[in-house]
């Protein structure tokens, strides 16, 4: 099978999305499929194209961004001109899927990483798309939503026939590092993502000063890539003394140990269409606490495998921190739970459901 998939952002550029579409790009490679991703140069490698040791294509196009919304003119071409069994656009509101999927007539999905329009307040660009993605989603076959959640808001959004929850991955490899033994860091709480905006993380500084007047060992590291927020968290840190610590990107062997000795991961973002880095912790044995706004909190209550709090609750999230912090019991259960819960999200079971996906597209 001849796979295209479009996307703004590929590796080496960081993320959940650009994650994911380098899992499935380079399982369904190895599979035996001729793959080729479209992107763009934003952040990355300079050379057009680039021929990844995975066996991935990749086709780099240069591109302007507005506000972080990326347009790379050269990509229509490129699509409009592909010889693909099956495109997969990965950005339901993302210019490439706008544009590419009305010049593209053959077979399409869309894995739509979907953001309700009230999250990109201060974006009109954001909310022109999200209304244009609305407008245009019946020329995809089938439309792939994360989380039971987000098939909810797709429902509501487009109206599409067929909506299909398929969600992300995490690396089996993970499990048999298991015996890795990192001694646990009782006092460590860790934030992993973007320095944005829309992922709170001046409200987990407050929430930190909170839990340290009962927990005065309590320490906060904060790893991921400014994007905007940086000044403002560091000032806000002042306050705490040395009790929060930037590390910026970090390698990922890095990162693993960071999770692995981590006492508690907090992800207190407005909205997260996923949320990769809940599973990558949960997968180490790692608790979570996650705000209301993160798609996958449902799946975290159901299965019992990490707290929940609403969005912007200060206090609400100090009490969950200190209650994870100093039960051990509970600390234990929920890890155990989230070992269990993980299991089902193995990257062999959803390339395959993928596959299965496009056969159907292609009908």
């Amino acid at each position: 099978m001849k796979i295209v998939h479009v996307t703004s952002n590929y590796p080496p550029n960081k993320g959940g999305v650009e994650q994911v579409v380098a899992r499935l790009a380079t399982m369904q490679s190895q599979s035996g499929h001729d793959v080729t991703v479209i992107t763009t140069r934003y952040g990355a490698h300079k050379r057009l194209t680039v021929v990844e040791g995975s066996g991935v294509k990749a086709v780099r196009l240069p591109c302007i961004s507005l506000s972080g919304y990326l347009i790379a003119p050269h990509m229509l071409f490129v699509i409009a001109n592909s010889s693909a069994d099956i495109v997969h656009f990965h950005g339901l509101a993302s210019a490439g899927s706008l544009m590419g999927s009305m010049l593209h007539s053959g077979p399409k999905v869309c894995t739509a990483y979907f953001h309700p329009a009230d999250t990109y307040s201060h974006s009109k660009l954001m909310r022109l798309a999200i209304a244009l993605a609305a407008r245009q989603s019946g020329l995809y076959q089938t439309i792939i939503a994360l989380t039971k959640r987000e098939l909810v808001l797709l429902q509501e959004l487009t109206k599409h026939r067929r909506i299909l929850v398929i969600p992300s991955g995490i690396d089996s490899t993970v499990f048999m590092r298991g015996h890795v033994f990192y001694k646990r860091d009782r006092d460590m709480i860790l934030f992993v993502g973007r320095l944005a905006g829309n992922k709170g993380l001046s409200s987990l500084i407050q929430a930190i000063g909170i839990v340290a007047a009962k927990i005065p060992t309590v320490r906060l590291v904060v790893v991921g890539k400014d994007c905007g927020e940086l000044v403002s968290a560091k000032r806000l840190a002042i306050k705490l003394g040395n009790r929060v610590e930037f590390l910026g990107e970090v390698p990922d062997d890095m990162l693993d140990k960071l999770i692995r000795t981590a006492c508690l991961m907090v992800l207190p973002s407005k909205y997260e269409s996923f949320g990769l880095v809940v599973l990558e912790s949960l997968a180490r044995g790692t608790p979570v606490l996650v705000s209301n706004g993160v798609a996958l909190a449902d799946e975290v209550t159901d299965a019992g495998c990490g707290l929940t709090f609403p969005y912007g609750d200060i206090a609400e999230m100090a009490e969950c921190i200190g209650r994870i912090m100093s039960c051990d019991e509970e600390w234990h259960r929920l890890s155990q739970q989230g070992l269990r819960f993980v299991k089902g999200y193995s990257w062999d079971n959803i390339v395959a459901k993928m596959l299965d996906v496009y056969a159907e597209a292609m009908g």
